[in-house]
């Protein structure tokens, strides 16, 4: 197989099935796959020491397999006895706790995060990777120069992979995670220790609590960031007052947004021309696919601001 690395990147990372499939059957040859290629296959995947250690949800595995079965009989290849007594277990595995993990392969460093599938649980989106996290991941990584040796603040921290990229990869002197909910709080935590970062401070931080607020005016970062933080109209004007009361503290800050093609993105364009105090200039982006081995269809566009930048 002549694509090892993207065929464990695109699994650790739980890229859609089909897209393991797809690159899975590009490497078949004529002689198809033999006992000891199909043994180290898995190794690659669902034996994957990462995948070991943290593995996905058991729905995903189970259904990774049991598509792969399909595939190698749809090419008439013999399926070494591993990968059934692999699918059989799984199958047969009622565990009640099912913790799925998330791990990406990024400049050689391995970043693992417990997350979730759900759009929305428990009435929080924060459980969930966001393609806006993972761009300004990529962002971060060709203009390091931003964030290196500086304090950073981020708005909306999710399940932390951002900050977490950011931490391991680019060495700020220190990394703040906020979010308003205790749930999500707890899961930061767990992630920044599964990833051993230093360095860094989980905090709760409610946009409209004047108390909350106030760890701006003590922690004074050189950076304040976030990533698809105005999904939702009915929050833009909160995430307003942290960015004015940033702006009076002369802070620097830099937001990616997703650009879903609704009205949300012209609104808070609106409301940061409302304040004529405030210097900012915004950049489309498109998907850097090739650092997370990411070769969807979709085309993923961003809205890059940066503020005092």
């Amino acid at each position: 197989m002549e694509t090892l690395d993207k065929i464990t990147q695109l699994y650790l990372s739980r890229a859609a099935i089909s897209k393991i499939l797809d690159s899975i059957d590009s490497n078949l040859n004529e002689g198809g796959l033999s006992e000891c290629d199909q043994v180290k296959l898995l190794k690659l995947t669902i034996l994957h020491e990462v995948a070991i250690k943290f593995p996905a949800c058991l729905k995903y595995r189970s259904l990774f397999l049991k598509k792969l079965i399909a595939l190698l009989e749809s090419r008439n290849i013999e399926i070494a006895e591993a990968i059934y007594v692999n699918y059989t277990n799984l199958i047969a595995n009622n565990q009640e706790k099912d913790i799925n993990y998330t791990s990406y392969l990024i400049k050689g460093q391995v970043i693992t995060v417990e997350d979730t599938d759900s759009l929305v649980e428990e009435g929080t989106t924060g459980l969930h990777c966001w393609e806006a996290g993972k761009q300004f991941i990529s962002f971060a990584l060709s203009h390091q120069h931003l964030f290196e040796n500086k304090t950073i603040l981020e708005l909306g921290s999710g399940v932390g992979l951002t900050g977490i990229a950011i931490s391991k990869l680019i060495n700020p002197s220190f990394f703040y995670f906020t979010d308003c909910d205790p749930q999500v709080l707890s899961l930061i935590q767990r992630n920044i220790d599964i990833n051993k970062c230093s360095n860094c401070k989980v905090l709760p931080f409610l946009w409209k609590d004047e108390n909350d607020s106030k760890c701006l005016d003590t922690i004074k970062p050189d950076l304040i960031i976030g990533s698809d933080l105005v999904y939702d109209p009915i929050i833009i004007s909160d995430l307003l007052d942290v960015i004015n009361r940033s702006n009076r503290l002369k802070l620097s800050m830099i937001f990616l947004f997703t650009d879903r093609k609704t009205d949300v993105l012209s609104q808070f364009e609106k409301a940061l021309n409302s304040n004529k105090d405030l210097h900012w200039e915004v950049e489309i982006l498109l998907m850097d696919k090739d650092l997370f081995f990411d070769h969807s269809s979709t085309e993923f566009k961003f809205h890059l601001y940066k503020i005092n930048v």
